[in-house]
């Protein structure tokens, strides 16, 4: 799922402004594939375990001295529209574990910053990312 120009994310007591996009990822962190005998070509897949990660880009209007630090685990909380619209919004949720903040400088003295999360089941066997509708504004 990709998310482009969210008004802002909450993480946790802090308000993110500036998003560019947010990326959630899912990839297969464990994967079974088996062969039959007659053959080179896999005849079974399986992905009994997955990892879902999100991906923050932020355009940095100032410094920031007080970034997100590896191993900070909080909600994220952020909402999404069709094309942008107020209508029909949609509010996505996540206990998320921070695992990596990375800066690039794009020119003009303008300078992006991209928050990489894991996020957390709550019970191991559950979506990590929850979905509803959402009335209020963040």
């Amino acid at each position: 799922m990709l998310i482009l120009h969210p008004k802002s994310v909450i993480f946790g007591d802090s308000r993110w402004e500036n998003i560019t996009s947010i990326a959630i990822e899912r990839t297969a962190d464990r994967l079974v594939v088996e062969r039959g005998d007659d053959g080179a070509q896999a005849i079974f897949a399986d992905v009994p375990e997955e990892l879902v990660s999100i991906r923050i880009t932020q355009d940095l209007a100032q410094d920031d001295l007080d970034p997100p630090r590896c191993g900070d685990q909080e909600t994220l909380t952020f909402f999404i529209a069709a094309s942008g619209s107020e209508g029909a919004r949609r509010r996505i949720s996540a206990m998320g574990v921070v695992r990596r903040i990375g800066y690039q400088l794009a020119g003009a003295g303008r300078a992006i910053r991209t928050i990489s999360l894991i996020a957390i089941s709550p019970d191991g066997n559950s979506d990590p990312i929850a979905s509803d509708a959402a009335d209020a504004e963040i």
